[in-house]
């Protein structure tokens, strides 16, 4: 799709170039939002520069090759600045809303939001689970604070494959948690939930204040995840790797 999608905004100029003596300057640097298009009339005025015998020069940039048209190559640079601004734009958008296989997707409105810009406020201080039956869990410590409450998580895949079900359970400061389980019990899906790499079919968790369906970025910044295949990169030295992933998390230096 996305190489007819790329053709086709070259066969914008071939359509209208007919009319190019009729159009505007408006309306020509219009067509030049399809990039193609405006390469192609790149090239044009190129070759109609070169017909002068003269050739196109830096003198020349915002000069019409003829007195009846105002449309020069200095537009056509111009406009292919802003569609590289323009694109950028819609594919940080797109990515953002539609992440693909991986990662959280943002509402579609989601430039239009305060917190997109300023930050979420940290959510209030979780507070223990109190629907669960002593018989079965562990009465919660009161005296540690909960770093990552999960609160009915589930995730179910396409042909209704449960992999997390409703699970609920607090995670606290200074403790380490062990989830053990079977293949298949879903470990490794709620921690792929947890740290963003996949969005829940329901349910959420916080950690540290930060909902896991909308502030990822806050949580990524004090959230660290080793994975269970090696990903070191063959060309990088040590100092190289702790750079990288340094950068990863934000780190100034």
């Amino acid at each position: 799709i996305a190489g007819l999608l790329w053709f086709l905004s070259y066969a914008i100029y071939m359509f209208v170039q007919n009319q190019y003596d009729t159009f505007s300057l408006a309306q020509k640097m219009l067509i030049c939002l399809a990039s193609n298009s405006a390469m192609a009339y790149g090239f044009q005025i190129i070759l109609m520069w070169e017909g002068t015998g003269k050739g196109l020069g830096w003198s020349d940039m915002f000069n019409p090759v003829n007195p009846d048209d105002t449309f020069t190559f200095g537009h056509v640079i111009i406009m292919l600045l802003l569609d590289a601004i323009i694109y950028m734009l819609i594919a940080l958008y797109v990515e953002a809303v539609f992440p693909g296989d991986y990662g959280v997707p943002l509402e579609w409105y989601y430039p239009f939001t305060r917190s997109y810009w300023f930050g979420n406020k940290v959510h209030a201080d979780a507070t223990p689970l109190t629907n669960l039956e002593s018989e079965i869990y562990e009465k919660e410590p009161s005296n540690l604070k909960i770093g990552i409450q999960i609160s009915k998580l589930q995730k179910v895949f396409p042909g209704d494959k449960v992999a997390v079900s409703a699970l609920s359970f607090n995670m606290f400061e200074g403790q380490v948690t062990v989830l053990l389980g079977h293949n298949g019990a879903g470990k490794t899906t709620t921690m792929s939930m947890l740290t963003g790499m996949i969005t829940p079919t329901s349910g959420t968790a916080t950690i540290n204040g930060y909902d896991i369906r909308k502030d990822m970025p806050q949580i990524r910044e004090s959230l660290g995840l080793c994975p269970q295949h090696n990903i070191l990169f063959d060309d990088l030295t040590v100092a190289e790797h702790l750079y990288f992933y340094s950068k990863l998390k934000g780190l100034d230096k």
